[in-house]
């Protein structure tokens, strides 16, 4: 279950046990055993990663991108900005309203495979040009700035991509 960005999570937890064995549906007995919660996450879209994935998204499909709150409550998400409080987070996967994500009959289609290709190509070269272009004045400036192996393999190591979903954490 999601939970708004401004909720806690471990009080709508709360605030659902309470209510089940209050009511005891069906007049069943019930017992819960309450697990993990991990809180909602409301991204900041206004930033240059966001306009880049916005272009990106027209460039691709040929249309203005259209919004929706999902999977706002990933725990990954608020991981990464814990850790990157600076840092606009895009989560890009292909799917589109009928893909039953998780499910056993989970499906993705091509088109929609290839288009979200182009759009994480256009956006990695998209940001790249607008970060480059206004964060750095020299190309030696650009390489001094840019993170080591050691670096990203220790930020990134503990952390799985799949094929069809880009985790970018940008700066």
């Amino acid at each position: 279950t999601r939970v708004h960005p401004a909720q806690d999570a471990d009080d709508a937890q709360a605030a659902v046990v309470r209510h089940l064995e209050a009511v005891k549906p069906f007049g069943i007995g019930l017992t819960v055993h309450p697990g993990a919660t991990g809180n909602g996450f409301l991204a900041e879209t206004t930033g240059p990663a966001y306009q880049a994935a916005r272009d990106a998204m027209h460039a691709a499909w040929g249309i203005d991108a259209s919004y929706a709150a999902t999977g706002g409550s990933i725990p990954l998400v608020n991981a990464l900005q814990q850790a990157i409080p600076e840092a606009e987070l895009l989560l890009l996967g292909a799917c589109d309203g009928y893909a039953n994500i998780h499910a056993p009959n989970e499906r993705v289609l091509i088109e929609e495979f290839e288009k979200a290709v182009i759009v994480e190509a256009e956006f990695l070269g998209r940001f790249a040009a607008a970060v480059t272009s206004t964060r750095f004045s020299s190309s030696a400036a650009r390489m001094a700035a840019l993170p080591t192996m050691n670096d990203t393999r220790e930020l990134y190591e503990p952390l799985s991509f799949g094929v069809t979903t880009l985790s970018l954490a940008c700066t």
